[in-house]
């Protein structure tokens, strides 16, 4: 008899971010540890779905790629996950009360 155990609480689901961490795998050859880092530089793609996440209010389920750089499976670069706030330019309409992913997540 083959039994699988599933956890259902993980941190991704209870936030309800699970849609936003997956999203944000456009950023995963930049923000990736080696050997999985292949760009030296964000996407464009990858910098929209920064973006995006803090002009929608969602920029919080980023926090936890910050706090378990191991959710994917692999780890991630936290440095270059956290340079994003300065790599990706934001929108400045005056709706976003922190453009940072560092100050964000602390």
């Amino acid at each position: 008899m083959l039994v699988l155990a599933t956890s259902s609480s993980s941190p991704a689901a209870a936030g309800g971010c699970s849609d936003e961490v997956v999203g944000f795998s456009a950023c995963l050859p930049y923000i990736s540890s080696p050997p999985n880092n292949i760009s030296s530089s964000p996407s464009s793609q990858c910098c929209d779905v920064f973006s995006s996440a803090f002009e929608t209010g969602v920029a919080n389920c980023l926090c936890y790629l910050v706090r378990r750089p191991l959710l994917f499976g692999f780890p991630l670069n936290s440095t270059r996950l956290l340079s994003l706030s300065s790599l990706c330019p934001l929108r400045d309409d005056g709706s976003i009360a922190s453009s940072s992913i560092e100050e964000l997540c602390s």
